[in-house]
């Protein structure tokens, strides 16, 4: 199921595809009527209605009907849609893209990311016109071609995040065993930074750079708790501010922490594979309905009309769409188990 982000960026894609076709009209309008009014008039003639006319001091310029504007004056999509998107509007938006674009470590502006969504669209329905005149197929490619670049950094942003996870523990580790050696606190973050793999190394040397520039300790922690969003790493966080606070043998709390959650991680993969077969049965019961329905229609398309042209029809699949997507629900909170 989709969340909250990508629907928001749905909405993106589609407002920025709609302000593409729009715009493509008129800049080719403008682009073919300045070409259009050259062709068949005489060198002399051209030369003489491209000489501005007189006009009295202190009035203000004019410029003939039926001519063309500058060159300067005419503006093009791009910029366009880039003053859209600089909008006050719009920037709660963008700023939310551009955090998932930071925290998928995806190299891409919003605005390029949105920019490359909207070529995207028009490519797949270049190809999808190309390949049927299907209406419905076309509408199909376009929600999909809206909805995939979105849901492709969301797995990613997931994905890190689960890397990140899994080395949390060992950071902790190797912190207490430096903090155990004698070595300071920050000594034990820039160990991490440089020991550790990415994407974790990444982070601590953010954290790192933060702390550099003058930023608290507490608060570049604070920042990398937000940046990172895990709950084992809330921990990290939560028990170094109170042993700022109150006092307290820092590397032996770390060390309980790092154990806690590596107990977590192994208690999390005995609940994956006791629900994996749940989880595959509920794929299949709910794909199954889907894949049938494209079958039948693809085999014998008169068979299959009648649930789309008739009332009866009609109403069986609002109530077969329905009952489909609480079966999906259902399932799904039945093979959710949290750790």
């Amino acid at each position: 199921m989709l969340d909250s982000f990508v629907v928001m960026s749905m909405l993106t894609g589609s407002a920025g595809l709609l302000l593409l076709y729009l715009g493509s009209p008129l800049r080719y309008s403008q682009r073919g009527g300045v070409r259009r009014r050259g062709r068949g008039i005489p060198l002399a003639e051209r030369l003489r209605r491209a000489q501005p006319p007189p006009r009295e001091v202190g009035a203000p310029a004019t410029r003939p009907q039926g001519t063309p504007a500058p060159r300067e004056e005419r503006r093009e999509l791009l910029p366009r849609l880039t003053q859209l998107l600089s909008s006050t509007r719009v920037q709660p938006l963008l700023a939310r893209i551009e955090k998932a674009l930071t925290a998928a470590k995806i190299p891409l502006k919003a605005t390029e990311f949105v920019y490359l969504s909207v070529a995207g669209v028009f490519a797949a329905l270049m190809i999808a016109r190309l390949v049927s005149k299907s209406i419905s197929f076309i509408t199909v490619v376009a929600a999909v071609a809206t909805v995939a670049p979105f849901v492709i950094v969301r797995r990613s942003q997931l994905a890190r995040f689960d890397r990140l996870e899994a080395q949390i523990a060992d950071a902790l580790l190797l912190m207490t065993n430096c903090l155990r050696s004698g070595t300071s606190f920050m000594d034990a973050m820039e160990a991490v930074a440089k020991e550790m793999d990415p994407p974790i190394s990444e982070e601590f040397q953010r954290a790192l750079r933060d702390v550099a520039v003058g930023v608290p300790v507490d608060e570049a922690f604070i920042k990398l708790r937000t940046r990172c969003q895990s709950e084992d790493l809330d921990l990290a966080v939560t028990a170094f501010k109170i042993q700022r606070e109150v006092g307290g043998a820092l590397a032996e709390i770390l060390g309980n922490i790092a154990e806690t959650i590596r107990e977590r991680h192994k208690l999390k993969r005995e609940v994956q594979t006791l629900t994996a077969q749940g989880k595959l049965s509920g794929g299949i019961l709910c794909g199954l309905p889907p894949a049938l329905a494209i079958g039948m229609q693809l085999l014998n398309p008169g068979y299959f009309s009648l649930l789309l042209t008739t009332p009866e029809g009609r109403a069986m699949m609002l109530v077969g769409i329905g009952l489909q997507l609480a079966g999906v629900v259902i399932i799904s909170q039945l093979v959710k188990i949290e750790v």
